[in-house]
């Protein structure tokens, strides 16, 4: 019902893609027929027969091809694509590039339409045609030539045809290439593809064998159109070896079809879980990346609390050298004023001393000065000379201290001698 209501409403995509499907479909019956055609002309006696220019089989199945590689071409402006544009692709290919060397050196064919004709004709005929589709499948030129609808560009159609021509490589061509009837060969035969979706097309059903019946007969059974009516019942003779050889290699193409879904599926699938894998990897380095820039950071941060913390204790050090300094130098600063205290102490008391023995030896050398009396006897004057050579010395020996005490002042002698001075004067 829903489809009904897209194609009443005039849904514009829903529309077009009904209507590729059903190119795609009709399009894919040709090539399967004109396929079973060729192989039933090859097969159809106890040898391989060759398939020449002549066979009818070979037109059609030329035809089918040829409207398959039209369909969906790309139009660049006003300029519409080819099948030969397409086909230049394959002298890029080493294995494949001398083909298209050999169709460009022919001298009957010239137009591009000719020389993509005179291609189909000569990779049948060195058994290369799958090989060419295969390459040109892979190229990035289908999606540049074709557009999405193409035949070619749907992969489960484009893996049927492949399929198909595969089976034909058994088959003997010799086929002419440099024909100037290629230049107009769709003008002479007329396409049988229709896209006509008015036109009613028979149904067969399979063939069954009724075993009721004498001798094996085999009943087969029509389905003319869509009002139901019965076909009439004939009895034929058992398949014939053609027939045989016919459907042994309809099931081998569609075996080997079935083969190539279940290489595409595996493909598919495994592409998938590898990048599954890839990204489980990304997100894993992502993730290690993440953590080590993470502990790079910590360990930066920590680096920096140590070296804030180490400064702060280079910091607090100088702090307590300077101050251990400051100290030092008041206490040296105390020390020294208390030396100086000292020795100005020192010094008046020597030079007190020393004013009082000059004092005292003024007093005797004014005593010795006096005349002498007759009645002094001589143990007195001997006396007095004791005391003048007495005071001599004393004089000496203030003379000297005070010389000392004057370069101590100076700066010429230690803090032991001072020491020593101050007890001595004390």
């Amino acid at each position: 019902m829903s489809d009904f209501w897209l194609r009443a409403v005039g849904d514009g995509e829903y529309v077009n893609s009904v209507r590729f499907d059903a190119e795609r479909k009709e399009l894919g019956d040709e090539i399967h027929k004109a396929t079973r055609a060729l192989l039933a002309e090859a097969f159809s006696g106890e040898e391989v027969h060759t398939i020449t220019e002549k066979s009818p089989t070979l037109r059609q199945f030329a035809i089918a091809l040829e409207y398959i590689l039209k369909h969906g071409l790309r139009s660049r402006g006003d300029v519409r694509s080819t099948m030969w544009n397409y086909l230049e692709v394959l002298e890029k290919i080493p294995q494949t590039s001398s083909t298209i060397s050999n169709l460009r050196r022919l001298t009957k064919v010239t137009s591009s339409e000719g020389r993509a004709r005179a291609w189909i004709r000569l990779a049948l005929n060195t058994n290369m045609l799958d090989t060419h589709l295969q390459y040109l499948l892979k190229s990035s030129a289908t999606e540049s030539c074709y557009e999405a609808h193409a035949y070619i560009r749907e992969p489960s159609s484009a893996s049927f045809m492949l399929s198909l021509i595969t089976g034909l490589n058994g088959i003997p061509f010799s086929l002419s290439v440099d024909d100037s009837q290629l230049e107009y060969y769709l003008d002479l035969f007329k396409t049988p593809v229709t896209t006509n979706k008015s036109e009613k097309r028979r149904k067969v059903k399979k063939k069954t064998i009724n075993l009721d019946h004498e001798e094996g007969v085999v009943e087969e059974e029509e389905e003319m159109n869509k009002k139901g009516r019965q076909g009439e019942k004939r009895i034929i003779v058992p398949d014939s070896p053609i027939e045989n050889k016919i459907q042994a290699e309809e099931e081998r193409v569609e075996k080997y079809r079935r083969e190539v879904l279940e290489e595409e599926i595996r493909i598919a699938e495994q592409q998938k879980r590898e990048e599954e894998r890839r990204k489980a990897l990304e997100e894993k380095i992502q993730y290690e990346r993440e953590q080590r820039r993470k502990m790079a950071e910590e360990d930066a941060n920590r680096r920096q609390d140590e070296l804030e913390k180490l400064q702060k204790e280079a910091d607090e050090v100088d702090m307590t050298t300077l101050e251990a300094q400051r100290i030092q130098q008041l206490i040296e600063e105390q020390e020294r004023k208390r030396r100086e205290q000292l020795l100005n102490r020192s010094l008046s008391s020597s030079t007190n001393d020393l004013q009082n023995l000059e004092k005292i030896a003024s007093t005797n050398q004014l005593r010795n000065s006096a005349p002498s009396t007759p009645m002094m006897s001589s143990p007195q004057l001997s006396h007095n000379q004791w005391n003048r050579r007495d005071l001599d010395h004393q004089r000496c020996e203030a003379e000297n201290f005070r010389l000392i005490i004057q370069n101590s002042l100076r700066g010429g002698y230690g803090i032991s001698y001072f020491t020593f001075i101050n007890s001595t004067i004390l």
